[in-house]
């Protein structure tokens, strides 16, 4: 009786260890488009939008307007085109910035901004902040 519960004890160890000596699966990540239909806003709703935003980080957001189309800037980073994507929601067209503005019920303007901030000693980050004032 001990040999059986030692043959299958070890039976059940050496199925173990092949298990996990096999070659890992490797995974590849497709960074997935999700699929936006852009809002058209005219020139008067574009300029409700336009100028700068202080954000919690020390940061200043800076919407601007040229011809048609809108653009966003974080501090001194690359300028993004703009589109809305919803109500007071705007995304770069190629994914690295996006502002959600809010109304406070005593018509203070919030909201948030997520950014893609590189450096060549830390890479591209993504960003997260909250704005401080407008």
């Amino acid at each position: 009786m001990k040999r059986l519960l030692l043959a299958c004890g070890l039976g059940i160890f050496a199925i173990s260890i092949s298990a996990h000596s096999q070659t890992p699966v490797e995974t590849v990540v497709v960074p997935a488009q999700k699929d936006v239909n852009p809002l058209y806003l005219g020139n008067d709703e574009i300029l409700e939008f336009v100028g700068d935003y202080q954000l919690a980080n020390g940061m200043t957001l800076l919407l601007s307007k040229q011809g048609s189309r809108m653009f966003g800037q974080v501090g001194s980073l690359p300028r993004h085109e703009l589109i809305s994507t919803g109500l007071r929601k705007f995304d770069a067209v190629d994914g690295k910035l996006s502002v959600h503005i809010k109304y406070t019920w005593d018509g203070q303007i919030t909201g948030k901004v997520a950014y893609v901030a590189s450096s060549r000693s830390t890479g591209a980050l993504p960003v997260l902040v909250e704005f401080a004032l407008r």
